[in-house]
């Protein structure tokens, strides 16, 4: 299943905040005030149109940019065991926020790609992305097939996240880096006086 997204944000965002958050700015706020996670994807925009059945190949000669990315998820119900509800409540999604970016890179870059992320210094994982994932472009393929069947497609300016390398519940105060070697940095802070992040 494939969710949309709700809120896109700069690196540097604070998650968290009072004051309500708007595309492409913080900070934002947690809409229902559940217990947010964060996870590490990479994020491409979309240059060209990409229709039904496309060759992975094919696939970064329509790429406009390669980025650094968060998916923050917001656990809004208890949908465990129940896809249906899964897909209702988005998938979990809550925002991506996008960091620094580049022109799409080869296929083989992309797996060799080190993904690191650190909490307030503190390094929570160091991993290979061909180790964790498929190749991007093979997802974003994949995803294309899927709108394809319902007479959907990715369009110009769209933004795709493709797979998280792991996935960590966010706390009160903290500050999360992602480096993604060749591509940039992407980093987020939660509010410290806001209790409602905590780790489930």
């Amino acid at each position: 299943p494939f969710g949309h997204l709700t809120k896109l944000l700069r690196s540097g965002a604070v998650v968290g905040a009072t004051a309500p958050g708007t595309e492409e700015s913080g900070p934002a706020e947690s809409s229902m005030g559940g217990r947010l996670s964060v996870e590490p994807e990479m994020c491409f925009e979309i240059a060209e149109p990409l229709d039904g059945h496309v060759d992975p190949a094919d696939v970064p000669g329509r790429i406009a940019s390669a980025c650094a990315g968060f998916e923050i998820n917001e656990r809004r119900v208890r949908a465990a065991g129940n896809p249906a509800l899964l897909v209702a409540d988005n998938l979990t999604n809550w925002a991506v926020v996008r960091g620094g970016g580049v022109p799409p890179p080869a296929a083989a870059a992309l797996d060799d790609t080190r993904v690191v992320l650190t909490c307030d210094g503190e390094t929570r994982l160091d991993c290979r992305g061909a180790d964790h994932l498929d190749n991007p472009y093979e997802s974003i393929a994949a995803l294309c097939a899927t709108l394809g069947s319902h007479g959907l497609s990715l369009r110009p300016g769209d933004l795709v996240i493709t797979g998280a390398y792991a996935r960590f519940d966010l706390a009160a105060g903290e500050t999360w880096r992602a480096e993604y070697s060749g591509i940039g940095a992407v980093e987020l802070r939660v509010a410290a006086e806001d209790s409602r992040t905590a780790a489930a």
